[in-house]
């Protein structure tokens, strides 16, 4: 269930709001009749463990910097080499 408060009113009773995201509801907050937020209680779902990822040989990470794709558009020039040739 969403429940729909002004700016006003979610100051006033931030509190109360809160506890009413924490047992499940959304909240809304308005201005001038206009929907500017929304707040909903976080889900928590466990950390990916990346060494785990690792050990399983799921991704591979040799502990340095990622190099990236070298991409070109055809025979021409890289992106990354266009971007760095536009900014000067």
């Amino acid at each position: 269930m969403t429940i729909m408060v002004s700016v006003d009113q979610f100051r006033a009773r931030l509190l109360d709001y809160l506890d009413a995201v924490g047992r499940g509801q959304v909240v809304e907050i308005t201005s001038h009749d206009r929907a500017i937020a929304r707040i909903m209680a976080v889900d928590h779902q466990p950390a990916v463990d990346l060494a785990e990822l690792i050990r399983r040989g799921e991704i591979d990470w040799s502990g340095g910097k990622p190099a990236g794709a070298r991409v070109s558009l055809g025979d021409g020039p890289s992106i990354s080499d266009l971007i760095v040739a536009d900014r000067g």
